[in-house]
């Protein structure tokens, strides 16, 4: 019996040296990932309060004023919402290329570097929703080639610079809901026509295609000549509904 139960234990512990470097290089592959019910939903080493659920880190609500530096790179859906972000440092996600949404929304968020989203190639949805943006810079989205889905609404967006949209030839739907002033029509300086011809353009309830929103809607503007004590005319352009 003693001779038997020695060979069960060496067995035991034959079979515990096979599984530990199985076990150890699931969770270096997978970041702590709920596998085979071996594992639980982990807490992301460095930052407690961070969670994972299969390719999911979620990071949201917790007062955070940085972005994460231990991102796993099999990470495919990012959540830093709500949090206290005022900016994102460069090259933040370079390592996260296989990430496919990022969501940034309800931070203090007031403009992007040119550099924050490189790394970003497979990204298919973005939000930057109820952040403090009124300005959105060229180049900030070229990294994003597989852009689909772009969310700004709820910012105080009064100016998109030529070249913010030109390098997004994926992108489906662009959402410029609720910022203030209400945009009711598109600047002539705004370049909606860096967009593909197909991607719907949401603002102030209404939902257009690009190939409409770029001529039609654009902000009528209207030539007024006031006449001066010289008898000397000047002409000057005003846009009569860039706010409301």
């Amino acid at each position: 019996a003693i001779m038997a139960a020695g060979a069960v234990n060496r067995k035991l512990k034959t079979s515990e040296v096979r599984l530990r470097p199985q076990r150890r290089v699931v969770h270096e592959a997978f970041g702590g990932l709920c596998v085979l019910a071996l594992l639980l939903c982990e807490v992301a080493p460095g930052h407690a309060q961070c969670t994972y659920s299969f390719t999911t880190q979620d990071c949201s609500g917790l007062s955070l004023k940085t972005v994460p530096s231990n991102i796993f790179v099999t990470t495919t859906t990012l959540k830093l919402n709500s949090n206290d972000l005022s900016s994102i440092p460069s090259r933040s996600f370079v390592t996260l290329t296989a990430l496919e949404y990022l969501y940034l929304s309800d931070n203090k968020l007031s403009q992007l570097l040119d550099d924050s989203l490189v790394g970003l190639s497979s990204l298919v949805g973005l939000s930057l929703s109820n952040n403090q943006f009124s300005v959105i810079r060229a180049l900030v989205f070229d990294p994003l080639v597989a852009l689909q889905d772009l969310y700004l609404t709820g910012n105080s967006i009064v100016a998109i610079n030529v070249g913010a949209f030109a390098k997004l030839s994926s992108l489906q739907s662009l959402s410029l809901e609720g910022n203030t002033p209400t945009i009711s029509c598109f600047p002539l300086d705004w370049p909606l026509s860096e967009l593909p011809p197909t991607t719907t353009v949401t603002y102030s309830g209404t939902t257009v295609v690009t190939r409409t929103a770029a001529s039609a809607l654009r902000c009528p503007t209207t030539v007024t000549t006031t006449r001066t004590s010289t008898s000397t005319s000047t002409t000057t352009r005003t846009s009569t509904s860039t706010s409301t």
